[in-house]
C-alpha cells in the first residue's frame, strides 16, 4: 500500500505534526524539507510505523463474544483501542471480504441501508473474529457455514436485489448471528 499524502505547510515554530490514515506496524517514509523566501532547501527523510496500543482481553473472557459494533470500533482504522484478533485475518482488516470488492473493515461499517448483504455480512464478521478470538462456535457452525456459502456466491448488489423469502433467509441468518455475538446463547457475552 502507498499513502500520498497531502503536502503541508506549518510555521517555522511548529515542531511536530500528526498524520492521519496510517495503518498500525506499516512503515512510512516522510520527506520533510524547510522553505525559506521561496527557497526549498534539502529534503531530510525520515521513517515511521504507526502504533495503536492494544486492548488485551479481560482475564478469562476467551471462550465469549463481542458485538459487531465493539469490532467496527476496533480494528487498526478505528478510534478505539486496537483488538489484536483482527490481525488473525490474512491481511488484516484490508483482508479482502468475499465478492464484495470491499476489505472486512469496509464491510464491517458500510451503511447496510437495508441490503441483506451488510446486514447478514457484519454479524458474520463479528462471529468471525470472536471464533478467532477464542469464542466458541458450535451454537451456530450451521448458519455461519451457511452464510460463508452464500458470500461464496452473491454479490452485495445481487442480494440487494433478493426479496421475499430468499431475502429473509439472509435475514434470518443475521438475526442468529446477532443473538449469538451479543451472548444472548452460545458462549457468552465477553462484558457480562
Amino acid at each position: 500500500d502507498e499513502y500520498t499524502g497531502a503536502q503541508a505547510t506549518y510555521s517555522p515554530d511548529a515542531t511536530s505534526t500528526t498524520v492521519t490514515g496510517l495503518k498500525n506496524g506499516t512503515e512510512y517514509e516522510f520527506a520533510v524539507a524547510a522553505n525559506a523566501s521561496g527557497e526549498v532547501g534539502p529534503q531530510g527523510l525520515a521513517t515511521a510505523a504507526p502504533f495503536k496500543p492494544i486492548q488485551p482481553p479481560p482475564p478469562g473472557t476467551e471462550n465469549c463474544t463481542l458485538s459487531a459494533g465493539y469490532w467496527s470500533t476496533h480494528s487498526e482504522y478505528a478510534p478505539s483501542l486496537y483488538d489484536e484478533t483482527w490481525a488473525m485475518l490474512t491481511n488484516g482488516a484490508d483482508t479482502p471480504f468475499f465478492l464484495s470488492g470491499q476489505s472486512y473493515y469496509e464491510v464491517i461499517n458500510a451503511d447496510p441501508e437495508g441490503n441483506a448483504y451488510y446486514i447478514l455480512a457484519q454479524q458474520y464478521i463479528a462471529a468471525e473474529l470472536n471464533f478467532l478470538r477464542g469464542a466458541d462456535l458450535a451454537a451456530v457452525q450451521a448458519e455461519f457455514d451457511a452464510a460463508t456459502a452464500l458470500f461464496g456466491q452473491y454479490t452485495p448488489d445481487e442480494a440487494a436485489a433478493l426479496e421475499g423469502q430468499a431475502r429473509q433467509g439472509w435475514i434470518d441468518l443475521a438475526s442468529i448471528l446477532n443473538d449469538y455475538n451479543n451472548g444472548y446463547f452460545g458462549p457468552g457475552d465477553c462484558t457480562e
